[in-house]
Order: structure tokens, then C-alpha cells, then sequence
């Protein structure tokens, strides 16, 4: 027998008793896919989701308990927003500390590396494409407040309530001639359209404006 040949038999019997070992102890093995391996078999929302509400959580719901620190390295979510986990049982939430931007898509990856309490990595990578609804309340213009004579025009008087466009209550006597006046609206206002429509009218009563 050729001398060269015995040490390449020695070795391909070695490996081949390695790989029988591995076959035999594989299922003991942690990070394996098995089917006992962790997998989401929910979330909310839901992938594709659209119209979603802008405070709405992100919830997992796995198939058993998991680690909860691998899960939350394994999170995350473009454009990037800061939020907290929770979890309780079988369920991960992630509570954004800012609302989501209306019209915005957002993606959501749940990588492998979340594992369940025995270090079972996740089944397979779960992904969420979602758009936030968009606000079609419209704004409103609640009330105005200025400063009158009777409180003090200087920087110490106090801002008073003008017209309250809601109960319908007008006060406008006594306006500070100098005094600015601020308008209270329901949600944040676009400036430029703002300047563009607003117009002040000198009604027919003297000393007297009219807002449009």
C-alpha cells in the first residue's frame, strides 16, 4: 500500500466521524432552525398595513417566550424614532416616544439574532413595511388674545383673551394700540399660507377690527 495514501484515509475517517458526532448531538445544539426555534406568528400592524395611526404601538406576538435584550438588538426601524419595550408573555411592544409622520412608510426588521430563552435564534427575519394615516382634521382657529389697557400694555401686562371663536365671545375694547395680537389654533399652522390669508378690516364701529 502506498505510504502517501494512509495519512489522507486517516484523516477523511476523522471528518467523517466528526460530521456523524455533530448529525448526533445537532438537535442539542441552541442556535439550530429546528422547529422548536422562536418565530412571530403576528404583529400589529400587520405588513403592507396602511393608514396606520400615528401613536399606534408595534406589537409581536411570538410562539413562546423570548430573551428580551437579543430581541431588542435585533429591532429596527427606518426612518429611525426612539421609543421603549415592553414585554409581557409571549408579546414584544415597542412604544415610539414621538407620534409617526402621517403619509410617512416606515420599515420594521425583527433580524435572526432575537432568540428565545433557551438561545434559539428566531426562525426567520421578520420585516414590516407600514404608512402612518395622514390627519384629515381640519384646523381650526380657537381664539385670539392681545393686551389691553385695563392690564397693562408694557412687557408686564398680561395677554387677555380677545375673541373666542368657538362660544362666539368678543372683547376687543381696550386693545393696547401697539399690543400684537395671537391667534390659538387646534394644530400646528403652515406660516406662509397663514400671512398669505390673513387679512385685518376696519369694521364700521370705531376703535374696532375685523380678523378674516
Amino acid at each position: 500500500m502506498n505510504k502517501d495514501y494512509f495519512p489522507t484515509m486517516l484523516l477523511l475517517a476523522s471528518l467523517l466521524s466528526c460530521s456523524n458526532i455533530e448529525n448526533k448531538f445537532k438537535h442539542w445544539i441552541p442556535n439550530d432552525n429546528s422547529r422548536n426555534a422562536p418565530k412571530v406568528i403576528s404583529s400589529i400592524p400587520s405588513p403592507n398595513a396602511e393608514g396606520v395611526a400615528k401613536d399606534q404601538p408595534v406589537v409581536f406576538t411570538f410562539n413562546k417566550e423570548i430573551e428580551q435584550q437579543s430581541c431588542i438588538g435585533a429591532f429596527s426601524i427606518q426612518p429611525p424614532i426612539s421609543g421603549l419595550f415592553e414585554f409581557t408573555g409571549t408579546v414584544m411592544k415597542f412604544k415610539p416616544s414621538s407620534k409617526f409622520r402621517g403619509g410617512i412608510t416606515y420599515v420594521i426588521n425583527l433580524s435572526r439574532r432575537c432568540e428565545d430563552k433557551e438561545g434559539r435564534d428566531l426562525e426567520k427575519a421578520y420585516n414590516i413595511n407600514f404608512t402612518a394615516g395622514r390627519d384629515t382634521t381640519e384646523p381650526e382657529i380657537i381664539s385670539a388674545t392681545g393686551k389691553k389697557y385695563s392690564s397693562g400694555c408694557g412687557q408686564i401686562g398680561a395677554l387677555v383673551e380677545i375673541a373666542n371663536f368657538q362660544s362666539g365671545n368678543f372683547s376687543p375694547a381696550g386693545l393696547c394700540r401697539d399690543t400684537p395680537v395671537i391667534l390659538n389654533s387646534s394644530k400646528p399652522m403652515n406660516r406662509g399660507s397663514v400671512e398669505g390669508n390673513l387679512l385685518i378690516i376696519k369694521s364700521m364701529q370705531p376703535g374696532h377690527s375685523v380678523l378674516l
